[in-house]
């Protein structure tokens, strides 16, 4: 549980998804800062933000699934 609680602590780089510790104001990978919107996707794209969010929320589903087993 705890691995769970540390990774939504974590924020999503809009530009490369890379899950950045809290505490960095700018992304570890790419060093776009903390809260810019990439504004280079098109209106009918997912951007790499949106991309993130659905695959934290996926990695948190199946983790809790994985503590049930426990």
């Amino acid at each position: 549980m705890e691995e769970k609680k540390e990774m939504e602590d974590k924020w999503i780089c809009s530009s490369c998804t890379l899950l950045n510790d809290p505490a960095v104001q700018f992304c570890v990978a790419c060093e776009t800062k903390k809260g810019q919107n990439d504004s280079s996707t098109s209106s009918g794209e997912d951007s790499s933000k949106d991309f993130a969010e659905h695959y934290f929320q996926y990695w948190n589903d199946n983790l809790d699934a994985d503590d049930e087993g426990d």
